[in-house]
């Protein structure tokens, strides 16, 4: 599976919008995706520490279904990071001609630079 950092981004964005006590109290898809991406894509935000989230797994398959219950402080930290469209599609960009692809670290770190050079500083 490749990662899709706009799926990672859309996971936040929506797990960001739970409140506890409240319905839906998790999120368990994204609409456009398949619940093997999905899935995927949860499993590895929980691995990064950006979400409480329980993943069941099918021997030889992987990741199967998921649930995001929460975004933990460091994924509201990434979310932060990469939060405005600007921002983001900045991000994207300048990854995509530079890199090709990042680690989660350096997607918040040019984040964190593109949206500190927009304030000026």
């Amino acid at each position: 599976m490749v990662r899709d950092m706009d799926l990672v981004r859309a996971i936040l964005l929506a797990a960001e919008q739970l409140v506890p006590g409240e319905r839906p109290d998790s999120v368990s898809s994204i609409p456009g995706y398949g619940q093997l991406i999905f899935a995927g894509h949860v499993e590895l935000l929980k691995e990064a520490g950006f979400v409480e989230a329980a993943v069941a797994r099918a021997s030889g398959v992987g990741a199967v279904e998921a649930r995001v219950d929460r975004l933990t402080w460091e994924g509201h930290d990434f979310l932060d990071a990469i939060r405005s469209d600007t921002v983001w599609a900045k991000t994207k960009s300048t990854i995509a001609s530079t890199l090709g692809s990042a680690s989660l670290e350096v997607v918040k770190a040019v984040a964190v630079s593109i949206a500190l050079k927009s304030l000026g500083l």
